[in-house]
Order: structure tokens, then sequence, then C-alpha cells
């Protein structure tokens, strides 16, 4: 077994020229408080882990190793789990770690879902600073996902060397934001260090996968010797811009304001800019941010700032309204359409409001109806066709859209809000709160008319039958 109390010390020897960002190591100075090290294994995380116990030896009594399994690689990521546990244990050091229960076999887990479940655990550990071992590598591969994203000045600013994702969140703290990758693994190379790698870092199913094995390495090949400087730099700049913006908001926008309604009357003649931030602080303090597709929060920021009467669906019977003097407002209509969800048995129908019928049919699939399938020859808005495990299914669950609703649309990558799929398709707000949203027995959508059928529900050759929905006016 390694000495790791060794290696430790031999790495901070090696790294003793080299600065930690000033921003973490002022915080770290000046807090006395419970601290803890996310340490996955993988070479950042560990390098960081050995050089802040060896760095700050009068904190160790209060630093503690957190260690997270996301339940998605088995025994490989248990394996992971006790290296990490055998190091903080050489060390002498409080080990916690965190399990995810394994998704289904079937199931399409996301980089969000798996980043959420990980920032829970932080959460919950009951340190008040969390460290990362993120560095300029991550600068670069976040800058380049969320411009393709359609980022503004906040989220281009990411990651900070500290930050808080929310409210009830631990401070994270990235004292190492700005070395490469490169320099941390020479160092533990030559110190002899091994760690442990992850194989789904080279799976193309993620995003930032993709971006880090396709795209950067072209990118640094074009620009040799300052793409990585150079993308590190913008996101310091954006990050002083937009603290610059935040506090020009404060002066006309108080955070404090807890009003349940967002006047613009400060806001006129400011630029754009302070408008957005300050819709999006509202809607974020009101818990509506979610429910906002990017289009659509432009739509109302376009409206409230040309001083438009406006009334703005955002699910749930809920609406945003702005009068004509730029006075937003929650309001609830409850002569929204309505009705509790419903069971759809096999060769039955329901009758829906607006005079709609919903049924399920079972039909056998010959070569010329499966090729019809394929080749989309039935109106979505009418007509579809499950195939896969829920084709055996003999009943189904229908209800109205919820906020928050997302599927895997067929032919997708990966998930996508309901929200963005009908603006996508221009279906009318008032269409798509009396649409049924058609799920399986565990409550994942499978299909809603005028959009396409679920991935999970895709017609493959080998289906000998499927599942036929028709949904039809009477």
């Amino acid at each position: 077994m390694p000495d790791w109390y060794q290696q430790a010390q031999r790495l901070a020897e090696h790294w003793q020229t080299e600065s930690l960002h000033p921003a973490t190591t002022h915080v770290l100075n000046q807090f006395a408080v419970s601290w803890g090290v996310a340490c996955s294994g993988g070479a950042d995380s560990l390098a960081l882990l050995l050089l802040l116990w060896a760095r700050y030896p009068k904190r160790r009594s209060q630093l503690r190793v957190l260690h997270f399994n996301h339940g998605v690689r088995g025994e490989a990521a248990a394996a992971d789990a006790e290296f990490v546990r055998e190091v903080a244990q050489a060390l002498g050091l409080a080990f916690h770690a965190g399990q995810a229960a394994p998704p289904a076999p079937d199931a399409n887990v996301g980089e969000n879902e798996l980043r959420n479940a990980r920032l829970n655990f932080f959460a919950e550990s009951g340190c008040s600073f969390i460290c990362l071992g993120q560095h300029a590598n991550d600068i670069a591969e976040t800058l380049l996902m969320r411009i393709c994203r359609g980022s503004g000045t906040e989220g281009l600013a990411a990651p900070r060397p500290v930050s808080q994702p929310t409210s009830k969140s631990p401070v994270h703290i990235r004292p190492m934001l700005n070395w490469p990758r490169a320099l941390i693994e020479e160092g533990l190379r030559t110190i002899g260090i091994e760690w442990r790698e992850d194989a789904t870092n080279h799976s193309t199913n993620f995003f930032r996968n993709r971006v880090r094995h396709q795209v950067w390495p072209v990118l640094s090949a074009a620009s040799p010797g300052t793409a990585l400087a150079g993308t590190t730099r913008t996101r310091q700049l954006l990050e002083e811009d937009a603290e610059a913006l935040d506090l020009w908001l404060e002066t006309v926008f108080p955070a404090d304001t807890q009003e349940d309604t967002l006047s613009s009357l400060t806001l006129r003649g400011k630029p754009r800019a302070l408008w957005r931030r300050a819709l999006l602080r509202w809607l974020a303090r009101q818990d509506l941010l979610q429910n906002l597709s990017a289009n659509g929060l432009d739509d109302l920021l376009d409206n409230w700032i040309e001083l438009a009467p406006l009334r703005f669906s955002i699910g749930h019977a809920r609406f945003l309204v702005a009068d004509d003097r730029g006075v937003i407002k929650l309001i609830v209509d409850h002569r929204a359409p309505s009705w509790t969800p419903h069971t759809l048995t096999l060769d039955s129908a329901l009758a829906l409001p607006a005079r709609r019928w919903l049924q399920l049919r079972t039909a056998k699939l010959n070569p010329t109806l499966r090729t019809a399938i394929r080749a989309g020859n039935f109106p979505e808005t009418e007509s579809v066709y499950l195939g896969g495990a829920v084709a055996e299914a003999m009943q189904l669950q229908v209800r109205l859209w919820q906020p928050g609703d997302r599927y895997r649309p067929l032919g997708c990558p990966g998930s996508r809000k309901l929200q963005d799929c009908f603006t996508d398709r221009k279906i009318p707000e008032r269409e798509r709160k009396r649409l049924p949203v058609v799920c399986d027995g565990g409550g994942d959508i499978l299909w809603v008319p005028g959009l396409p059928p679920s991935e999970s529900c895709r017609v493959g050759s080998e289906c000998k039958s499927a599942l036929w929905l028709t949904y039809r006016a009477f």
C-alpha cells in the first residue's frame, strides 16, 4: 500500500511554487470551519486532497473526504470508493460516502441528473465549504458547452473559484481552477502516485466528453499554446462583468426586495442586460425559472420591456400577467382545463375535455405497416404506434402536462422539457394545457399528441406487435 502521508508531502514540495487561486486561499485562510474535499479518486480530486492536507496541517481535524457513487458503474465504482476510503484513512481524515440508487437498465441518465445528485450529497454533508478539483481544462470545456446552449454572462463565467449553487448549499471552492490538467497529471506521475480512471469519461454519451475528446483537441491544435490560457482569461473577464452587472442591478433593484410583483419602474432607461437580470432574479425567487424555456424567457422579456400587456402560461393553470405599466404578477386561473389522471386500458377509450377521444388498441405488425411507421406516414397529432417493452402493456396512465415534465423524443440524443418541445412544434399555449400526456406504469412519458413518441417506444424490426393510440375529436 502506498505511503500516502509521504506522497502527499512530496507532492506539496514538488508544487511549492505553484499558487492556488487567490480567491480560494482567502476563504481557506479566513474561515476555520468544517470543510470537505470532494474526491472521486481521479487525478484532479486526488491531487487536491493530498495538496490541501499537506499545505493546511492545522486544519486536518476539520477536513472531511467526500465520495459519491452515482450508481451507474457497478463494481468499478465500488473499487473507486474503497480506494478513496483507504487514502482518507491513511491520512487520518474522516471519510463520508454517499451512493445513488442504481437507475433502471433502460434509463437515460443525463449529466444534469448526475450533477444534481452529487450536489444534494454535498449539501447534506454538514460541511460549510466543499473543495473541488476542477481545473483550467474544465473551464474550457464548460465555456464551449455553454456557448452551444446559449448561456449569458453568468453561465459563461462558470465555474467560479468561489460560488454557492443555492442559498442552502455549502460554498464551493476550486483552488486549482487555473491549473492545466497536464500540470496536475505530470505532478502525480513524477511522484509516482497512481489514481483511478473512470471509464465513462471516454464515453461519447455525454456532451462534456464529446467536447473534451472531439472538439477541444482540434481547437487546441488550431491555437497552439494559447487556447487554454485564453479561455481561462475569458472566464475571469466574464466573471468581472457579471459582478459589475450585479452591483449595478443592486442599486436599482435591491436583492432583498421580497415583492410578489415585479415592476419595471426603476429599470426604465437602463440596458436590456439589467432588465434580464432583474427578471431572472425575480423568477428564481418565485421558484418559476425552471418553468420557462430560453425562447419563452426571451418572449416574456421583450413584452415586459415594451410595456405590452401579456398573459404568459407557465403550466399548471398558472400565468404571468403584466399590465401596460410594466408590472408582472403571478396568477392562478381556476378556469383552465383540468381533470384528474386516468387509467387507459387496452381496447378502450377515454372521453376527455374539449370533445376529444383517446383510444388504445393493439396492432399486429406486418412489413407494410412497419415500413409506414418508420416513414412517419401517420400524423403525430392523431396517431402513434408504441413498440419496445411497453408493447406488452395492458394499460397506460393519462394525465395533463406538469411543469418540469421531460422525456426523450424519438431519435433525440437526450431528454428534453415538454415545454421546449411544444415551443419547437409551435403548439399554442391553450392547446398545451388540454393535451393528454400518456405515461407507462412507472410514470415515464411515452407520447403527447403533436410530438414524437418516446425513444423507448421505437418500433424495431424485432417487434411483432405495437400499442396503437389514436387521439381524435368527436
